[in-house]
This record gives structure tokens, sequence and C-alpha cells, in this order.
């Protein structure tokens, strides 16, 4: 079982856009158009154009935002229905506004448009939408949201509806272990294999174990350890997977502007970083 304690997001940082009136350019990466937008330096009718699609709506009630840089520069819609630009408050950063856009996701093509009179030095960035769900690849570009996961399998929660989650899940299973007097052993480490999180506490039958932040990830469950166990493992991501690099094809350990502006080595399909781990171990010794 899962348990996210944090919303989800999809990053949505391909556009179509057009400039004074002109044909569209579709499908083009968000900082590609900002670096033009930068380079002509002249002010403009921009018009911005975010596609994504949804299989399931988020349950009704549940928090639904539009998070935006600077949403006050823009006249919004979503599906052809104008969206308020002043903001309620901010999500992980004071730049980043969040927009209450409850009711107006609907099942398949969903389209955001973005207009403005633009003056330079206004920067056009990625959007993101937030809430209660799961977000599923089905093309190179293409993302779909779908119903919350509540199951998942050992391995990598990117690819099991978190590709872009940044924030904290809870992975709760039950096990049957023989006592550590059973079988003559006087200690029993947990251990994490294959561990890809920035860091994660583990707590077994209700009682915390400890924190695993780096090699080797094992935790000493001598004292904890029973016939019947709870056991819940907290994941840490880190805000890689949300925010990027996501086209550069292979992962980078030192990021700089470089990396989401140039247009040199661009891939067009996304690369993510793993977060979960592969399994759970528990090693008896005598």
């Amino acid at each position: 079982q899962i348990e996210l304690h944090d919303l989800n997001a999809l990053t949505l940082d391909y556009c179509d856009y057009r400039i004074d009136g002109g044909e569209w350019v579709e499908r083009q990466p968000v900082t590609w158009l900002c670096n033009r937008l930068i380079r002509k330096a002249e002010p403009c009718k921009l018009e911005v154009r975010f596609k994504f699609s949804v299989d399931e709506l988020p349950s009704e009630g549940s928090p639904l935002w539009l998070v935006i840089e600077q949403p006050q520069s823009y006249r919004i819609r979503l599906n052809r229905k104008r969206v308020k630009s002043k903001p309620e408050g901010h999500w992980l950063n004071f730049a980043f506004k969040r927009i209450d856009i409850r009711g107006l996701l609907k099942k398949g093509s969903n389209e955001l448009f973005l207009e403005c009179d633009y003056q330079p030095p206004l920067e056009v960035e990625a959007v993101y939408i937030v809430g209660d769900f799961s977000v599923w690849q089905t093309g190179e570009t293409d993302f779909a949201i779908r119903a919350p996961v509540k199951e998942v399998e050992s391995g990598d929660l990117v690819t099991q509806g978190l590709p872009f989650f940044a924030g904290s899940v809870s992975l709760k299973t039950e096990v049957e272990l023989p006592l550590p007097q059973e079988v003559g052993a006087n200690r029993v480490w947990l251990v994490l294999d294959g561990f890809k999180a920035i860091v994660a506490e583990v707590n077994l039958n209700g009682k915390e174990c400890g924190v695993l932040a780096w090699s080797p990830y094992r935790l000493d469950v001598t004292k904890q350890i029973r016939k019947r166990n709870k056991l819940s493992v907290k994941l840490f991501s880190s805000l890689r997977n949300l925010l990027g690099p996501h086209h550069r094809g292979e992962e980078i350990y030192f990021t700089g502007p470089w990396h989401f502006e140039s247009e040199q080595g661009w891939v067009w399909d996304y690369h993510f970083v793993p977060f979960g781990f592969e399994g759970v171990c528990f090693v008896y010794i005598r």
C-alpha cells in the first residue's frame, strides 16, 4: 500500500505558441520560447497553449491547482473557461503561485491557454497541474491524469503514477517472520535493496527504527521484530523529477541553467531519476 503525504503534480514544459497573431508554432519546449522572447527583447502579443489529457477526473472537492509564476501577467483560460489570475497562496516556492481550478478539468483532451501583452523581461516558464491524482506517460511527450494509486509494486515509483512527484510517501506492508531466538540469531538487520531516495524513515510495529540516508541502507530491528509485523517505510524525494532537467538524456550530477536552456543535446523524451526501492530483506545474524 502507498500513502502520499503531498499532492502529486504534472509538469507541463512543452507548449504551442504564436506571436503577434502569426502562425502557431507547435510542440516546443517552453525554455526555447523563453529564449526566443529574451533574444527578441521587444513587446508583442503572446499566446501560449498547453495540452494534457485526463483519463479519470480527480475526486470532487479534492485540492486541484494550477501552479504558475507571475499569473498576474496573463489572461488565463482552461478549456475555454476564464480562470482568475489572482493566486491563493503559493506551492513549494514563493514564486510558484497556486490558482484553484476545481471543476474546470474534463475527461479527454484539456487545453490551458495563456495570453499576454508581453513586455521584457517577463520570462515564460513551465506550469504545473497539482492535485490528488496519478500521472502516466502515454507517449514521448504526453502524460495523462488518472485516479490516485493505492497499491504499488516494489521498485521505481516513477513508472507507477509518480513521474513528477516531489514530497514524501509511505509504503506499508505486513510480513510474518521468525523470532531471533527461534533461529539462533542474536541480531536482525532490516535492509532496503536498491534504495533510490533522498532519505527514508523506517517504522516497524509502530516503533521508529531510524533514518536511512546513505549506504549501507540497513537498520538494527532486533528489538522491534515480532512474529507478525507491520512495516512502514517513509520515502522523501528531491525536486529533481518535478523541475528537471528532464531532457538531457542522461543523469547530470551538476546542474546549471544551460542544462535547461540549451537546444544542443536536447532529448524530446523525458528522463527521470528512480524513486523507491527494490525490496526489503531481514538478515538474521548469529
